[in-house]
């Protein structure tokens, strides 16, 4: 059973590790729980490095540094189009080197033999015999490209914008306070009179203002009916 001493010191141990105070110390903890969608083992194909794919997504997180799950998707889409890159270059220089090879292959034996006809201009026969897949794999190589510039301004766009304010939480309606009588008071600290219902009040009437009734007329009759 622990002491009282003992019970004592996890109490101030638990009050040093409270986390970050700071704003910017927060700023950065709140980072921590971002993790990079790469995966290494998935994304490689043979004669590739897991740990080149690696230190690239740490390069370019510390770099772009991002800041919401928005912002994670964008560098991770920056990473893939890079990785691709360096993929099409390697693709481009074995394509060549096999063509080569190819060329090799056709020859009969004496012209193997011969160095004039061998290395007359290969890479010209290789791109030749394989101007198809050649442009496949150079539009592959400009759609990613354009596919990097677009995720690149699109990320650049999100980082330039200003912070949204934190959105409330769902159901979280705040209501004013009521005085027992049915009437809301405000929230603010502003001082407010409390109006009682309604009542028609008549304006008031000058003193000056007078109403004068129209004269009765002085008109006698006459024996008869005539008028006088």
């Amino acid at each position: 059973m622990p002491t009282e001493a003992q019970i004592n010191a996890n109490r101030l141990n638990a009050q040093k590790s409270t986390g970050p105070t700071s704003p910017e110390g927060k700023a950065a903890s709140r980072l921590n729980a971002l993790k990079t969608g790469i995966d290494a083992w998935s994304q490689i194909i043979p004669g590739e490095d897991p740990a080149e794919l690696e230190a690239l997504a740490e390069a370019f997180h510390l770099h772009f540094r991002p800041a919401d799950p928005n912002q994670l998707a964008l560098v991770d889409a920056l990473i893939d189009t890079e990785w691709l890159a360096r993929r099409f270059r390697r693709i481009e220089a074995q394509l060549w080197n096999y063509q080569v090879e190819c060329l090799d292959k056709n020859l009969t034996h004496a012209e193997f033999i011969d160095a004039a006809i061998q290395h007359n201009s290969p890479l010209g026969h290789a791109y030749q015999d394989a101007i198809d897949p050649f442009s496949r794999l150079h539009r592959r190589v400009d759609a990613n490209n354009r596919m990097y510039l677009r995720t690149l301004k699109a990320l650049q766009d999100a980082q330039a914008a200003p912070a949204q304010p934190p959105t409330p939480e769902i159901g979280f309606v705040p209501q004013r306070p009521d005085s027992g009588n049915g009437i809301k008071i405000p929230c603010d600290n502003n001082p407010v009179s409390l109006l009682t219902p309604r009542t028609r009040i008549s304006p008031p009437v000058p003193e000056s203002a007078t109403y004068d009734a129209p004269a009765r007329s002085s008109i006698s009759l006459r024996p008869g009916g005539e008028p006088g």
